[in-house]
């Protein structure tokens, strides 16, 4: 019997009926979070509610089997007055329908409707900031009728506490049952990639300075297969608003290469096949997470900067600066990109000694039943 049932028998009160707020059901990481964790606290017996707007991973939400509602949030900050006014009204019936006795939210556009119905109430909200990137105004005041506040990171946490905002840190998880060392020979022969040919994969949100990255990479790899790898292959998955600028860098490498190894996969809504096959990942955040636990080497480059190769002895420093996602020293070029690729790629001892690290540290570190424990446990604390 898991702590939560046992806590039941003892507390009936504490039957958790959980509201988790999404702008909508969008691919990213803190979309593919919530995911992770909602699935974990159904297997406790957590009544789980998630509402968002429509998007890509709007079946795998359905899929794991929890009440889904539809909520058309608007994108931008200004709304208008009978816009509010509909929304509140649609997410008061479903908490009301729902019985709901925590709400849970990790982005701002949407949480700003729950902020007073869940002092209406008397519910206790519950904040998850995954970065240091929010609006600086518009987090405060939602923050400041937060019943509690959670950091992902290190970083995360000094953020909020320089802004004199108290928070705990629960990082983010992973499924290790889901992402994990897969054989799969289909996706090589789709791109007639051949068993012994080096990839590379780029992983993640092609826009703003992700996309920049993305581009930075795909010239280090034009590098590194004109110079030292002819038989480099790369694949590209995400998507984003810096995508078709992306397919017009690939396409260019592609016309000075004289030979197309470049893949621009778009979205990808399983990814544990493309890791294992892969010599390196370049990613940050959950990618990087997501990519250890599948045994494929990372170089983390993040919206902060570049941390480099990870690696047993730097485990610690690249999780406090997320993977050079909220935090790092160096700047992402294609000359440190191509260094540190050319590092993993030519060691086949050092990449498998690499995998094996990385899998046991995500285990032990950011299992997602761990992690989910957490945070149900801070959710009884609340009731």
């Amino acid at each position: 019997m898991n702590l939560y049932n046992t806590i039941i028998m003892t507390r009936p009160d504490c039957k958790i009926r959980l509201l988790i707020v999404l702008d909508g059901f969008f691919v990213g990481g803190t979309e593919t979070q919530v995911l992770t964790v909602a699935r974990e606290l159904m297997k406790t017996g957590v009544h789980v509610v998630i509402v968002g707007k429509h998007g890509p991973l709007y079946d795998s939400f359905v899929n794991i089997g929890c009440s889904i509602y539809l909520i058309d949030f608007p994108i931008s900050i200004s709304v208008t007055p009978s816009k509010w006014l509909t929304i509140s009204k649609e997410l008061q019936n479903i908490i009301e329908k729902e019985n709901i006795n925590v709400i849970h939210a990790h982005q701002t556009t949407s949480a700003r409707f729950v902020v007073s119905i869940s002092k209406k109430l008397g519910i206790p909200l519950v904040f998850t900031v995954h970065g240091t990137y929010y609006d600086k105004d518009v987090l405060k005041s939602i923050l400041k009728n937060t019943t509690r506040v959670i950091s992902v990171s290190l970083p995360t946490f000094d953020w909020l506490k320089s802004k004199d905002i108290s928070s705990i840190i629960i990082p983010n998880c992973i499924d290790t049952e889901l992402y994990k060392p897969i054989l799969n020979k289909d996706i090589r022969e789709t791109y007639n990639i051949s068993k012994n040919e080096p990839v590379v994969l780029y992983a993640g949100r092609l826009a703003w300075e992700k996309a920049d990255i993305c581009i930075r990479m795909l010239h280090a790899c034009k590098y590194l297969q004109r110079e030292q790898m002819p038989d480099l292959r790369v694949l590209i998955a995400g998507d984003g608003i810096g995508f078709k600028e992306i397919k017009q860098v690939v396409d260019r490498i592609h016309g000075e290469a004289g030979t197309e190894f470049i893949h621009a996969l778009g979205i990808q809504f399983d990814m544990a096949p493309l890791y294992s096959i892969s010599n390196c990942v370049v990613g940050t955040g959950r990618v990087a997470l997501e990519a250890m636990a599948c045994k494929c080497p990372v170089i983390a480059a993040g919206g902060r900067g570049l941390f480099g190769l990870v690696k047993p002895s730097n485990y610690t420093q690249a999780w406090q600066c997320y993977f050079g996602d909220h935090k790092a020293d160096r700047e992402v070029t294609e000359v440190s990109l191509a260094v540190s690729l050319a590092t993993v790629l030519l060691d086949s001892e050092e990449r498998k000694s690499l995998g094996e690290h990385g899998r046991e540290y995500v285990k032990n570190n950011f299992n997602s039943c761990q992690v989910s424990q957490k945070i149900l446990e801070l959710y009884i604390s609340l009731i």
